[in-house]
């Protein structure tokens, strides 16, 4: 069975996913369920705090029937009971390596990429290329099928030519030998009815907002080999004056639900309108819902927890954050762990305010992917 829970990012989405799996457990309690556990996957970057708030929700010290993990966690563990694939694994690195042996070996029948098919961020592009094809479940003749729709000897006809020497080139370097995640994951999804972990489990996702093509073969699996599949996605309802910005979420909505019921699998949806509404402030609430709307609606009144500041660089910018920061801090009693800066740019924007927190005395810690060293 395939559940999906959508609501509006006014909605504590996952605490109304606790309580879903806390229902879940006291079935499997009462022994009214088939399954033996239920699993949370919620993203990589996340399972802390999702671990957090299911103590704080279930007031337990710990679970034995219930786990949080994220994708990778989940594969390891299917992979432990299944076992592992007899080819090597290969990474980004390992991706270019090849791609860089495929292009010395094929620069002369090049094309449109020939000056710089030895450039190391022409190698990654073109591995991200690959993987998005793997990812859309695309083949090296499907790039032919395109060619054959575009003009002969046209710029895109040329730079067709040469992906589809690198496609061909890298799939047969890996055919037999290596894997790579998109490899990973289809041969995880043939294990899946082999694994007693899957068959004994009920499975909720949080925090996912879109899948690829390769991802929802593994979920229609899962659909099929498990207890059920609970989807959590956080869009509005169709009609909504904003609906276009949750056009990806509903577009992965409707497609899965399109397999799951080819899998003969009942299909549900529930909206939570209203349920679980997060105590917010009406100018946030109206900014939440008109941000994006066309036509928004005007807010009647004077917004008292929203103030706009122009600032003429992002060092300027830096510093009156770092200045309210203090502010709130000093004079009403706020700590540092109760303040959250969101920027889009972390790389530039970020490093601004990283360097102007450091100069005012601000503790800051920044949530982003760090490379591990040995």
């Amino acid at each position: 069975m395939l559940n999906f829970l959508t609501a509006r990012a006014d909605t504590d989405l996952l605490d109304l996913v606790l309580e879903g799996i806390a229902r879940d457990l006291e079935n499997i309690h009462n022994g009214t369920s088939p399954a033996g556990q239920v699993v949370l996957i919620v993203p990589a970057q996340f399972t802390l705090e999702a671990e957090e708030a299911a103590f704080r929700k279930f007031d337990a010290k710990g679970f034995f029937d219930f786990h949080i993990m994220s994708s990778n966690r989940l594969n390891l563990q299917i992979l432990k009971e299944t076992g592992k694939p007899k080819t090597t694994p290969v990474n980004t690195l390992g991706r270019s390596m090849l791609l860089r042996s495929i292009a010395a070996r094929e620069k002369d029948s090049l094309q449109a990429f020939r000056s710089v098919c030895t450039d190391r961020d022409f190698l990654k592009m073109t591995g991200d290329f690959i993987v998005q094809m793997k990812q859309n479940l695309l083949a090296e003749s499907d790039l032919a099928d395109i060619r054959s729709q575009v003009q002969e000897g046209s710029l895109l006809d040329k730079k067709l030519s040469d992906m589809e020497v690198f496609a061909r080139g890298y799939e047969e370097a890996m055919a037999g030998k290596f894997n790579d995640t998109e490899d990973l994951l289809a041969f995880l999804t043939e294990r899946l009815e082999k694994s007693s972990f899957v068959k004994r489990s009920i499975f909720w996702y949080y925090g996912f907002y879109s899948f690829t093509e390769r991802e929802m073969d593994f979920l229609s699996a899962l659909l099929q080999h498990s207890c059920g599949v609970n989807m959590a996605l956080t869009m509005g309802k169709s009609g909504d004056p904003d609906e276009d910005l949750f056009a990806a979420a509903g577009r992965f909505a409707r497609r899965m639900a399109d397999r799951a019921r080819a899998l003969d699998q009942e299909v549900q949806t529930l909206h939570a309108e209203g349920a679980g509404r997060r105590d917010v402030p009406a100018d946030f609430a109206h900014l939440e819902r008109n941000l994006f709307a066309l036509p928004p609606q005007k807010f009647e009144g004077i917004p008292e927890h929203i103030r706009l500041v122009r600032c003429s660089n992002p060092f300027t910018q830096g510093e009156t954050i770092a200045s309210e920061i203090l502010t709130l801090v000093r004079k009403q009693g706020f700590s540092y762990d109760e303040i959250a800066i969101l920027t889009e740019d972390m790389e530039g924007q970020g490093a601004a305010i990283r360097r102007v927190c450091r100069q005012f005395g601000v503790p800051l810690f920044a949530d982003e992917k760090r490379a591990v060293g040995y």
